[in-house]
């Protein structure tokens, strides 16, 4: 059954559907096996699975299972949760590292290429490697 079908008398099977599960009568049905080639000219199983079993994964996880787990995670987890991806963690990396002290005002870093200009003489030095290029 497709979507489309499925959406004919929607209300309906939604009501049969939320009736079977919360009675333990609900049976997912078998997934539907496709094989897709693969390069080497072998193929590759593909499980496709029916509209109403999706229709109940996406209702237990969103409805039990996240909340649940959700709780469990820290502040600055990104992996696999609602509305948080890696551009997000990353966006977080870059602010973090912003509102970090100066390096070269760090006691006992040296940052490679500044070596030069924190040394006495080094105004001279760079006048010298300016001349060079």
């Amino acid at each position: 059954m497709t979507w489309k079908e499925y959406a004919e008398g929607l209300e309906a099977r939604l009501l049969d559907l939320h009736r079977r599960v919360q009675a333990g009568a609900y049976r997912a049905p078998a997934v539907r096996r496709v094989y897709i080639p693969k390069p080497d000219g072998g193929t590759r199983p593909f499980r496709i699975a029916a509209v109403e079993d999706k229709i109940v994964q996406k209702s237990v996880v969103d409805g039990i299972l996240t909340p649940i787990y959700e709780a469990e995670f820290l502040g600055f987890s990104y992996g696999f949760r609602p509305g948080r991806g890696s551009h997000d963690a990353l966006d977080a990396l870059a602010y973090g590292i912003e509102d970090l002290a100066p390096l070269d005002s760090l006691p006992g870093l040296t940052v490679a290429g500044r070596e030069d200009r924190d040394s006495p003489g080094a105004a001279g030095e760079d006048d010298a490697r300016a001349s060079r290029r």
